[in-house]
């Protein structure tokens, strides 16, 4: 508790990227920021908290039976509503409440669900609200043991079903099945979970997830603490979310963003879950997060993530893993620094751009399938190799102007294919003066057969690593 696309990335751009440079790879970054405005306002008032104009968090509760509020017509003082009228310079108030879960009416929704009967009338949740636009915070209140033994995904701390100018701020949110649910609704109406802001809550052993984001845009998630046992931290899919300032530890996966999601997750602390990030479709920016003793980093199955100046270090298994879900789906990984990985500092499948990181002390610096341009870093002391490399699909990896150094096997492995391929690594610094050696002749890292290596760099690369 205390603990703390649209498909923009077309086939034009993957033909682009057989030309792209750390410029271009840069350019590619500031248009999608750009694209994402209602992200930069979610930013813009996540750095107004930390002035700390927003701080009155209470140590009491009264305890009370669930809320439920449909419409802009319910909110009253019987249903929780301590002050305001709705509007924004006067947001209703819901505030002050112990919720618990009543094992009665998590008997009851079980059966009539197996029963498919109707079970509105029946609590799964501590506050649900709905198809409104009417400006409420809800805050220090204390919603917990929303859940059964089945683990129901319908128990929820907290439900928003289409409603927008919602606040949730200051609550201990825990053991439930899902702390917060946000999605949107189509009957009566089609209405959206827009503008929402999650800040300053605890979030503890929430089996299935702290939050669910389902069809939910520009909104915010700042500034919480999450702790698991199990379950999710941040589960985003179809949605459109600011994540950032959060602390995250011991979950089963730290974020998960699925099924063209798009959202902008930086300066987020994330330790000891399984997948820090996971990421399986849409296009997000990583960002000057801390990923640390996860089982992998950041794991990618699909979609076309930016993944610049983090920290992924102490990781188990992967730094940075992509399992090849789409040959098309282009992944730019700039400026991190990767270390300390018991596995692969970066394993992937292309098309992938790796530029200007530091990779270094993993069991491999990287293993890279296919396509790939691998410019500008430094891979140092890594166990075996710094790189291993080989074709996929017919294509091939490049690699230019890296400092390559003090790997101990060797500086690049290739890995080629019946057909002789031959790997194109020229301009690179392998730790010495005259050279590479294995299959060179100096005394650098050493190099595999089928290399083409010279002419390589005498001195170490001036501009190589994170920026």
């Amino acid at each position: 508790m205390k603990l703390m696309a649209n498909k923009w990335m077309t086939i034009g751009i993957v033909f682009l990227f057989l030309h792209l440079s750390v410029a271009t790879a840069t350019e590619i970054v500031k248009p999608f920021i750009a694209e994402e405005k209602t992200l930069m306002k979610a930013r813009e008032l996540s750095e107004k908290l930390e002035e700390g104009i927003f701080s009155n968090k209470i140590l009491s509760y009264t305890r009370r039976f669930p809320i439920r509020i449909e419409g802009n017509d319910n909110f009253t003082a019987e249903n929780g509503v301590v002050a305001g009228n709705g509007t924004k310079e006067n947001p209703y108030i819901i505030e002050g409440w112990e919720i618990k879960g009543n094992e009665i009416w998590k008997k009851l929704s079980r059966i009539f669900r197996r029963l498919d009967w109707p079970t509105d009338f029946i609590p799964s949740y501590g506050i649900y609200l709905a198809h409104t636009d009417k400006y409420v915070i809800i805050r220090n209140n204390y919603l917990h043991d929303w859940r059964n033994k089945f683990l129901d995904i319908y128990f929820s701390g907290i439900r928003i079903m289409g409603a927008s100018n919602v606040t949730i701020e200051y609550n201990i949110i825990e053991k439930n099945t899902i702390g917060i649910y946000m999605a949107n609704i189509q009957q009566p109406h089609d209405y959206a979970s827009t503008n929402i802001i999650i800040r300053f809550n605890d979030f503890e052993d929430n089996n299935d997830a702290a939050i669910r984001a389902y069809n939910t845009y520009n909104s915010s998630i700042v500034y919480n603490n999450f702790s698991g046992k199990g379950g999710t931290g941040i589960d985003s899919f179809y949605s459109t979310l600011y994540i950032a300032h959060n602390t995250i530890f011991d979950c089963g996966n730290g974020i998960i963003c699925s099924d063209e999601d798009h959202s902008l997750i930086e300066n987020n602390l994330i330790v000891g879950n399984g997948n820090g990030i996971y990421c399986a479709g849409g296009h997000q920016i990583i960002s000057n997060n801390t990923l640390q003793q996860n089982l992998d980093g950041i794991f990618i199955t699909s979609g076309h993530p930016i993944i610049s100046n983090n920290t992924i270090v102490d990781n188990k298994w992967y730094g940075i893993m992509n399992t090849g879900g789409n040959r098309y789906d282009l992944t730019i990984i700039v400026d991190n620094i990767i270390s300390n990985t018991s596995g692969d500092g970066i394993n992937y499948y292309g098309p992938v751009i790796i530029e200007h990181n530091l990779i270094t002390s993993n069991e491999e610096g990287i293993f890279i399938h296919g396509n790939a341009s691998i410019q500008y870093n430094i891979f140092s002391h890594n166990k075996f190799n710094g790189i291993i490399c080989t074709p996929l699909y017919g294509e091939y990896p490049y690699v230019h102007y890296n400092n390559i150094f003090d790997n101990g096997g060797k500086g690049i492995k290739y890995v080629e294919t019946i057909c002789n391929d031959t790997l194109n690594a020229t301009y690179n610094y392998w730790g010495a003066a005259n050279g590479p050696s294995g299959y060179g002749n100096g005394s650098g890292d050493k190099v595999d057969k089928n290399i083409i290596f010279e002419p390589w760099l005498t001195e170490p690369y001036p501009y190589a690593g994170p920026r």
